[in-house]
């Protein structure tokens, strides 16, 4: 996988935490990440738009120190304006926990939201 900066493109993350036995979510950080699908099964949806199950993202190390399983992003939508401490509207999971390498952190997302 390409990690070009011209190739980056920005997504939203949505940091999560413990509030009394709840999971809540930060307000959405910008990162510039690198990401492509890792399966051939995609969802065709009006308009053509593609979107995929599963997506996988290469970062940087300080990048990567950003994201840890179950935090929330929107990277085919945008955030909404009122920050929802749920992130309900968020499409996508971090679904692994981040592996990383001498220079790079791999990170898995799997998509949330289901349309039709």
């Amino acid at each position: 996988m390409r990690t070009l900066k011209r190739n980056k493109r920005e997504i939203y993350l949505c940091q999560s935490y413990d509030d009394n036995g709840i999971t809540k979510f930060k307000e959405p950080i910008p990162v510039k990440v690198n990401y492509n699908s890792t399966a051939s099964q995609v969802n065709v949806l009006n308009f053509v738009d593609y979107y995929s199950e599963n997506l996988q993202a290469i970062v940087d190390i300080e990048t990567g120190k950003l994201f840890k399983q179950g935090d929330r992003c929107y990277i085919y939508k945008k955030p909404p304006q009122e920050h929802d401490i749920l992130c309900k509207e968020a499409d996508y999971i971090v679904n692994t926990i981040p592996e990383d390498s001498l220079n790079s952190v791999k990170i898995n997302f799997k998509r949330l939201v289901r349309e039709v």
